[in-house]
């Protein structure tokens, strides 16, 4: 009796596992290539496509050169214009939907990164980033959100997500190459409510 009623438990939980998966029909998916969310908490009437903002490199000229007189770290950032993103999402259970790069699949996903955005006055910066005036190694520091990538429809898509809700404030997805001195050039930007 006991190992027909575990045999029945295991087979229930497969079929809950396999319930949550199963990636969604093609027809869910976004025709065009883009970068899309989809907020599940929300009655929005399906993915919305996010607009990629270009990176901008601010080197703070002025500040710098009084650090580096006195043998201090020089600073720069990598900035988004603006105090807000266009797209704004109500909930914080999103995920996203992101087109796999068919010739470097793995590589592109190990640079796939949801970053939480640092508003400050006229724009919102993505990272800073650190040098030495005597050559020391460079640095980068950026506000990762943990998430879970999936890949869905033979490839084609992954599913992003983060592993905990978001909480209200300005985000970003951008492919952040593994070396310190490199950067994105764009960023596709979204605000939380």
């Amino acid at each position: 009796m006991k190992i027909a009623l575990l045999s029945i438990a295991f087979v229930l939980g497969l079929a809950g596992i396999s319930a949550k998966s199963q990636s969604p029909a093609s027809s869910d998916l976004p025709e065009k290539p883009g970068v899309y969310a989809v907020d599940s908490g929300s009655q929005s009437s399906g993915p919305m496509r996010l607009h990629a903002s270009e990176v901008r490199y601010n080197r703070y000229t002025g500040n710098n050169i009084a650090r580096n007189s006195f043998y201090m770290n020089s600073k720069s950032t990598l900035d988004l214009a603006g105090n807000s993103a266009e797209l704004s999402l109500k909930s914080g259970k999103v995920s996203f939907l992101v087109p796999a790069d068919p010739e470097s699949p793995e590589l592109a996903l190990s640079r796939l990164t949801l970053v939480r955005l640092q508003p400050e006055q006229d724009r919102r910066i993505l990272a800073a980033l650190k040098t030495n005036a005597f050559g020391g190694s460079p640095g980068r520091k950026v506000d990762v959100i943990p998430i879970a990538k999936e890949t869905l429809h033979g490839g084609d898509w992954v599913r992003v997500t983060p592993t905990a809700d978001l909480l209200p404030g300005e985000y970003a997805i951008a492919y952040f190459p593994q070396d310190p001195r490199m950067f994105p050039d764009s960023a596709f930007d979204f605000r939380l409510q």
